[in-house]
């Protein structure tokens, strides 16, 4: 995962567009009229303006992140806690905080972020910790594969106390 994050991230980093609502004093995007009447006794010179702001910090950098995060602390590769650290400092903007309405919460994909989408099935598949159930349905799921070889060789050669 820390791979394809990585390649992805370095591709360029996913922004958002997110509204804003606020009194300025310069005019930035459009006058909130509505606003701008209830606070006409005010004699401010604040005008209410609605406004997109370009964000960095929204859910699916959020989860990337959480994801990277945990893969730090538990891997035992020093190769990909590089990776993961290296991918973590494009996200050093982006929130750390994550709660599970953000995990249960549904990403939209369009052809501006759809280059994250597997990234984004194997941070969800990490960050919930369950295991797929080879079932019929419409569902996708993300499985982790191990060389059984590689696996079988180094657990014999470890030696036992």
């Amino acid at each position: 995962m820390t791979e394809k994050v990585l390649r992805e991230l370095t591709r360029g980093v996913l922004r958002k567009y997110i509204t804003q609502q606020e009194g300025l004093n310069t005019v930035r995007g459009r006058i909130d009229t509505a606003t701008q009447m209830r606070r006409a006794h005010l004699k401010s010179t604040a005008v209410s303006c609605i406004y997109d702001e370009f964000h960095i910090d929204h859910a699916l950098n959020r989860i990337l992140k959480a994801a990277l995060r945990k893969i730090m602390m538990q891997s035992n590769q020093l190769n990909t806690r590089k990776r993961a650290g290296h991918a973590m400092m494009y996200l050093d903007e982006v929130t750390d905080s994550i709660d599970e309405r953000l995990l249960r919460s549904v990403i939209n994909f369009d052809r501006g972020n759809r280059r994250y989408e597997e990234c984004y099935r194997l941070a969800k598949f990490l960050l919930s910790q369950t295991a797929p159930t080879p079932q019929k349905g419409n569902k996708t799921a993300s499985s982790i594969l191990f060389k059984m070889n590689d696996l079988f060789e180094s657990y014999i050669a470890t030696p036992v106390d």
